[in-house]
């Protein structure tokens, strides 16, 4: 009998650790997708509330790529991928921002030396002023926090044109 309550306890707590604080998350997600529109700059978008709803996530990320129309993207890439990251693994949290050359790993080639940024102004500021050129036609995929275990997500894409500025956003694709 002991053993049947800790076991119940234990799956409350994995449970919970996954799903209990999620709601809130969950309602900064959809208010992310809510706040961006079309002609709005990354830094804009970030700042409508997808640089908070990272924050409220603690460790998360928004990649993107650069759309399959405009590839190669430069000599020497196929494509760009811009990955975005806020990490709280030790206050205070940080922006990072790194650049890569064709796909996104650690070994991967980057077009421009990565940064990170303490300070979510300093973030927005260095999206306008030293990123704004890598912005430009991109598919960026923003994920929900996990719905279920092993990693169930909703999801929307923004799109930017020539100039960087969100053409579209998508709807949320609820994951079943």
């Amino acid at each position: 009998m002991r053993s049947l309550i800790v076991l119940s306890m234990f799956l409350l707590f994995v449970f919970c650790s996954t799903g209990c604080d999620n709601s809130s998350k969950y309602k900064a997600f959809i208010q992310s997708h809510d706040a961006i529109h079309p002609g709005m700059s990354i830094s804009e978008a970030f700042e409508a509330g997808l640089a908070d709803y990272l924050i409220l996530m603690g460790n998360k990320n928004v990649a993107g790529g650069t759309l399959q129309e405009r590839q190669p993207a430069g000599e020497t890439c196929r494509r760009y991928i811009f990955d975005i990251s806020y990490y709280n693994s030790s206050p205070p949290g940080k922006f990072s921002v790194r650049v890569f050359c064709n796909m996104n790993e650690p070994t991967a080639a980057q077009v421009i030396p990565p940064k990170s940024f303490t300070g979510k102004q300093d973030f927005l500021n260095a999206l306008d002023s030293v990123y704004a050129t890598w912005a430009p036609s991109m598919s960026f995929r923003v994920e929900s926090p996990p719905k279920r275990f092993f990693g169930v997500y909703d999801h929307y894409e923004i799109r930017t044109d020539a100039k960087g500025k969100v053409t579209s956003v998508s709807p949320i694709n609820i994951s079943k």
